[in-house]
């Protein structure tokens, strides 16, 4: 069963996050800019659609072995100790890390998208576990996240908002594989984090349990809840 959730967060948390996320988009993106007239760490690819359309993830979905990585991008891996924005970046993890209640959140990668930035088709199934992203994009439905849904057979692209767009979901080590991968058309910044557990979350029960929070947290839900059914 894929698991995967969208914007699983209430508002207010959306809205810490936010308040590291954005500052840190907007110095790293300026950097880059400035850095990439000598660099050329990305460059515009006209081309970059045809990269990861349902014919290039069938011929790598019909591969002996799983791929893991991806094996053609035009994105940054920028390193946010070297921008100076490591405790901003730390600040988000621990908002998650509190989220899951869990002892470590490992930061996974933080990348940058340039208009025609890609990520091709991968699974990411020698690093299995809990997966938590939060996306920036300077434009609405201007970028993506595309993976593959085993049981319905069929490939999802889950647009972009303008700003904070937050996905959850499961990555397996063996079959069926989280087939996905990444396209943009502006300027797009993720930073993806590995909850240190194994417990694999219900996300329709999550869903369900934030839907019916109307406003109020979740120990003051949950506490409701133990009151009807003492």
């Amino acid at each position: 069963m894929i698991k995967f959730a969208r914007n699983p967060l209430d508002q207010e948390v959306v809205e810490k996050l936010a308040k590291f996320v954005v500052p840190c988009c907007k110095h790293v993106k300026s950097f880059l800019e400035y850095q990439n007239d000598v660099k050329k760490n990305y460059i515009a690819v006209p081309e970059w659609k045809d990269e990861i359309t349902e014919d290039v993830f069938l011929k790598h979905y019909n591969r002996k072995y799983p791929l893991d990585t991806n094996d053609t991008q035009n994105s940054v891996h920028w390193d946010p100790t070297e921008m100076g924005y490591e405790k901003e970046v730390y600040k988000v993890r621990d908002i998650i890390q509190d989220i899951y209640k869990s002892e470590r959140v490992d930061i996974r990668n933080t990348i940058y998208y340039p208009p025609t930035g890609y990520m091709g088709w991968h699974t990411n199934c020698e690093s299995p576990g809990e997966r938590f992203y939060i996306t920036w994009a300077s434009e609405d439905k201007k970028s993506f996240f595309r993976y593959y849904d085993h049981e319905k057979d069929e490939i999802i692209t889950d647009y972009d908002d303008k700003g904070i767009t937050v996905r959850q979901f499961t990555i397996t080590k063996s079959a069926p594989y989280f087939w996905h991968c990444v396209g943009s058309e502006c300027d797009r910044f993720s930073f993806g984090f590995r909850p240190s557990t194994w417990i694999s979350l219900n996300f329709d029960l999550y869903q369900k349990l934030t839907n019916n929070l109307k406003g109020r947290g979740m120990s003051e839900y949950v506490n409701e809840l133990l009151k009807e059914h003492v």
